[in-house]
């Protein structure tokens, strides 16, 4: 599980608004006997806080950015890349998607989301005095 986008609202310097219905998902899975492992680009403090805030909201993880002791038993070493059957994150393309819809057209429209994002943060990151600031100063 990726932390930043499926389970909450994030980014490098905060942990955001938690994503209920896809938390609670993950928590049965676990409760079922499924094993969780936590695959995130945070390092240090931001991953600290990143497994923190996953507990307090009731997650809990086999392994933190690591693979199972089986799997590195199994292959004879500990990969870069993470051995798992089911990945949840809000960046991966499923391959039958492929079937329908050219890479392209995906990459596209990812381009056009994180225009529109973009956009939205700085909107958001300005001050409220700041339009009055941009007309006086034109």
């Amino acid at each position: 599980v990726d932390v930043e986008g499926p389970l909450g609202e994030f980014d490098y310097r905060r942990i955001g608004k938690p994503k209920k219905q896809i938390i609670r998902e993950v928590v049965q899975a676990k409760r079922d006997g499924h094993q969780l492992m936590l695959w995130t680009c945070r390092t240090g403090r931001h991953l600290h806080d990143a497994v923190a805030w996953c507990a307090k909201h009731g997650l809990e993880f086999d392994k933190v950015n690591e693979n199972l002791e089986e799997h590195i038993a199994k292959y004879g070493g500990d990969t870069r890349k993470i051995f798992y059957h089911r990945l949840i994150d809000d960046c991966a393309v499923h391959p039958y998607t492929l079937m329908d819809i050219p890479l392209s057209e995906i990459l596209r429209a990812d381009a056009e989301a994180e225009k529109v994002i973009h956009s939205e943060r700085r909107r958001r990151s300005v001050p409220w005095w700041w339009k009055f600031w941009e007309k006086k100063a034109r």
